[in-house]
């Protein structure tokens, strides 16, 4: 067993609890951990606000704090009260299945062991013990609603209305438990089914299949996928789950929802994307001899100088392509397309701009940023993966030539 305390920051007896833990794990002689996080600061750098914020990122410090001292669970003291004020909560908030299911017992590794008991029973018991405690002074301020449901709304409710609402509260969370670990479970199979690529980054879903199945698994698969690209540090409501509905429903390519913080959602020719905004930059140095790795499955390679073979045309393809040596003096460099790029593509008889002709060719608009093109001097030489620049294309008067070569990673 081991004591751990996160340090938010945010209040004036922070430190005070922190001691008073610190304390406690010498008293039991247990290993004590613990966490500093800038939770303001955290929350204004993601577009979070202050409680979202220090709810996901106190979980998140205590996952790390669990590894780091290798314990196999993390356990919470929420209890029934809790479960009770949360479910209220979330009724006068509107919410849905999951709302209404509350604090879960289990979620991963986290645990809650009181999460039955009430606050009053587990008081009488550190009485009986003799054992002291600290209130966190904040749950006393009235201008936070979760403060105001605890201390006047639920009282006032059980005095008028149900003596045994925080049971009652409680057993509607067991009851919509069970059937949110349903849906959550049909979500899970439909959105494995549906998914075309998944990277750490993104999320390419298949429109036509997605409209298959029922409103609600809909909703659920849009939530699944988008808290676990975001480790479930954004967690979408039922308005942007509509929201996000509504856009996939007009089948627009092009068109962009943004999201929370730097999530969005992207109109595919392929699909529906959940993405970060997030693509792989290439800026690099090769020379004529040497091989370059543009990600974890293809490397670019460029022969030495090579007496030319004109029969090389023939077999020139998406990954392998030749082009005139006899001009080639210095370095290439690889680098991301650019909105503004224009080059002479092999065949077609003029200028055009890259990004038109990966428009033209349909590539993915969540792909086109990621797009290698390799460059010489203030020339574009080759659109990896699709034609060669023309000016470099081999003729009569070629003495030796390049080989240009897309090698695939085997994993």
């Amino acid at each position: 067993i081991v004591l751990g305390h996160i340090h938010d920051h945010l209040r004036e007896g922070a430190s005070e609890d922190m001691a008073f833990c610190q304390e406690m794990a010498q008293r039991y002689a247990l290993p004590f951990a613990v966490k500093q996080i800038r939770v303001r600061e955290l929350a204004r750098k993601e577009g979070l606000s202050l409680e979202t914020a220090a709810r996901n990122y106190r979980y998140q410090a205590l996952e790390e704090m669990a590894g780091e001292m290798q314990c196999a669970d993390i356990a919470l003291g929420h209890t029934a009260d809790d479960q009770a004020e949360t479910i209220l909560s979330h009724f006068l908030r509107g919410s849905g299945v999951r709302g209404l299911a509350g604090i879960p017992f289990r979620n991963g590794r986290r645990v809650r062991p009181i999460l039955t008991l009430y606050r009053h029973e587990i008081l009488d018991y550190l009485r009986q013990c003799g054992e002291t405690y600290r209130v966190d002074e904040s749950n006393r301020d009235l201008r936070y609603r979760r403060n105001l449901i605890r201390h006047r709304l639920l009282p006032q409710l059980t005095r008028e209305f149900n003596p045994n609402l925080p049971e009652t509260l409680n057993r509607i969370a067991e009851i919509h438990q069970q059937v949110e670990h349903f849906l959550d479970f049909q979500a899970q199979i439909a959105l494995a089914e549906i998914t075309k690529v998944r990277t750490q980054h993104k999320i390419v879903l298949d429109i036509d299949r997605f409209w298959r199945y029922f409103t609600i698994v809909r909703k659920y698969i849009l939530r699944n996928a988008l808290e676990a690209l975001s480790g479930k540090l954004f967690r979408p409501d039922f308005a942007a789950l509509s929201r996000i509905e509504d856009l996939i429903s007009r089948r627009e390519i092009g068109r962009r929802l943004p999201l929370q913080g730097k999530w969005e959602v992207l109109i595919d020719h392929d699909g529906f994307v959940l993405w970060d905004g997030h693509w792989r930059r290439f800026n690099l140095e090769i020379k004529p001899g040497q091989s370059a790795v543009l990600d974890s499955k293809r490397i670019l390679s460029i022969s030495e100088k090579l007496p030319v073979n004109r029969n090389v045309k023939k077999v020139a393809n998406t990954y392998n392509q030749y082009i005139d040596a006899d001009q080639i003096q210095g370095v290439f460099r690889v680098r991301n397309v650019k909105s503004g790029d224009r080059y002479k593509p092999l065949g077609l008889g003029g200028h055009k701009k890259v990004l038109d002709l990966l428009s033209d060719r349909k590539v993915p608009l969540h792909l086109r940023p990621e797009v290698p093109v390799l460059i010489y001097g203030d020339e574009i030489v080759w659109v990896v993966g699709f034609q060669i620049n023309e000016n470099f294309k081999i003729t009569d008067q070629t003495r030796q030539m390049l080989h240009l070569q897309i090698k695939e990673v085997v994993s």
